[in-house]
């Protein structure tokens, strides 16, 4: 019986809700690249356009890996990590300038547009890391 007690001390509801979701968060990951591997062998694509597949699905899964971090980083810091997110967002403007250069849409607009955004991401990315608290991660 103190056994079951001693666990349930280690073990709170916190923690559980932490884990479920670092086992859900891989288990969409390993989905992800796992439809992405079958994707490969049953569509019958050019190399090129297997290429601008490839890296448009690998670059969605990077997003939702940075969303999951900064999901967990609120059970880990016991705050919103503003790292993760900036990271998320480049991520995702990177994204959307390699779709735009794959489909031909690129113009002096798009990429003056979406270089801005980048720099002002990257300035904001330098400041949060320098200016960021020293805050320990809370072991779980």
């Amino acid at each position: 019986m103190e056994f079951l007690l001693r666990y349930k001390e280690f073990v709170s509801p916190s923690q559980a809700l932490y884990y479920s979701l670092k086992l859900l968060m891989y288990s969409v990951i390993f989905l992800g690249l796992f439809l992405l591997i079958g994707e490969i062998f049953s569509t019958k694509l050019t190399f090129d356009g297997l290429v601008k597949k490839l890296t448009v699905r690998i670059l969605e899964l990077v997003i939702l890996y940075e969303i999951f971090r900064a999901v967990l980083s609120i059970f880990e810091y016991h705050r919103v990590k503003l790292t993760f997110l900036v990271d998320a967002s480049i991520s995702f403007m990177l994204r959307e300038l390699i779709i735009a250069v794959y489909s031909g849409r690129l113009d002096i607009n798009l990429s003056i547009s979406v270089g801005v955004i980048l720099f002002i991401l990257a300035l904001l990315r330098i400041t949060v890391v320098r200016f960021s608290p020293s805050v320990e991660r809370i072991s779980s």
